[in-house]
C-alpha cells in the first residue's frame, strides 16, 4: 500500500482526556503542559512533515473554543478535523464529499 495514494492517516488525539479545565492546558506527557495554541503549532508541524497525514480526531477539548478557532483558522483548509463528541467534521475546501 502506498501512503497518501491508497492509505491516508488520521491521528486520534483524544484531547478531552488530557485537558485540565482549571489550568486550561493539555498534559501531553506527564508533567509537560501545552496550551491549545501550542498544540495547533504541533499539529501544523506534523502536517508539514508527514504528507500522508490528512486529519486529526478530537484535536482539542470541546470547551476550548479559543483554540478551536485558532485551529480552524490555521489548519481548517489543510486537513480534516473531526470530533466524535459532536459527530462534526470540518472538511477543507479541496476535499470533496458526497453530501
Amino acid at each position: 500500500l502506498e501512503l497518501n495514494r491508497e492509505v491516508s492517516l488520521f491521528i486520534d488525539i483524544g484531547a478531552e482526556m488530557i485537558f485540565d479545565e482549571e489550568k486550561k492546558k493539555y498534559e501531553i506527557i506527564s508533567g509537560q503542559w501545552k496550551t491549545g495554541e501550542e498544540l495547533v503549532a504541533i499539529y501544523s508541524g506534523l502536517l508539514s512533515n508527514y504528507p500522508g497525514l490528512i486529519g486529526f480526531i478530537d484535536p482539542l477539548h470541546p470547551k476550548d473554543s479559543v483554540s478551536w478557532n485558532t485551529l480552524i483558522d490555521q489548519l481548517g483548509n489543510k486537513c480534516l478535523l473531526i470530533t466524535d463528541r459532536t459527530t462534526r467534521a470540518i472538511f477543507p475546501t479541496h476535499y470533496q464529499t458526497d453530501s
